[in-house]
């Protein structure tokens, strides 16, 4: 990690920007307040979706999936992140659930990942792609992507979104917006996959 988005990471861990937090070579529009996440050590949550139920629990550096009353198990190597939360809701309208778990780095890596599965009519589970940033089809929507963000399930959409920063001049630019993507679940060949659907920036509130 350059030394630039370092000092940038150690800003964001207060919560807040100030511009008297800011270096030489960064610069900020406004003072601006963005969400943290807490970390949760042996996270566990439990879901219940038409009479059936799921579970997803952090152990021993594993992620654990259980649907069906464990008849079906998925794990995760997780070393060297933690669980930030988890959410159930039905993205593509087919009335089956698809669970998403949310993870940031133990080190000051500041962009998330995400975890997900699908339910097949109940009987399997298919796990979830999303797209990396620099991905060619996704490239644009993710365009002054550095990472500081934020993931969840917004009325039945999965949406994501992070302050846009840009380089000019070799140095790091917050230009006061947040730019949130919103995708829709689509079937792959291999596995299911959120595609970027639409996307919109927005002002940072201005903390009162």
């Amino acid at each position: 990690m350059n030394k630039k988005i370092l000092a940038l990471t150690a800003v964001l861990s207060l919560g807040i920007f100030s511009v008297a937090s800011a270096n030489d070579n960064m610069t900020f529009s406004q003072p601006v307040r963005l969400l943290k996440h807490n970390v949760q050590s042996g996270f566990e949550k439990e879901f219940e979706w038409n009479d059936v139920d799921y579970s997803v629990q952090e152990k021993n550096n594993q992620l654990i999936f259980e649907f069906n009353d464990k008849k079906i198990i998925e794990k995760h190597d997780i070393k060297g992140y933690h669980v930030t939360g988890a959410e159930i809701g039905d993205l593509n309208g087919d009335n089956y659930p698809e669970i998403f778990v949310y993870l940031k780095a133990d080190n000051m890596e500041p962009k998330m990942r995400l975890i997900g599965y699908s339910s097949n009519n109940g009987k399997s589970m298919s796990q979830v792609y999303l797209p990396q940033p620099d991905e060619a089809n996704v490239r644009e929507a993710y365009k002054g992507f550095r990472g500081f963000d934020e993931m969840g399930i917004v009325e039945n959409t999965f949406c994501r979104r992070f302050p846009i920063i840009e380089n000019k001049d070799g140095a790091l630019y917050m230009n006061g917006m947040m730019r949130q993507i919103q995708f829709k679940l689509e079937d792959g060949e291999s596995c299911r996959i959120l595609a970027v659907d639409s996307y919109y920036d927005y002002p940072i509130m201005e903390e009162k």
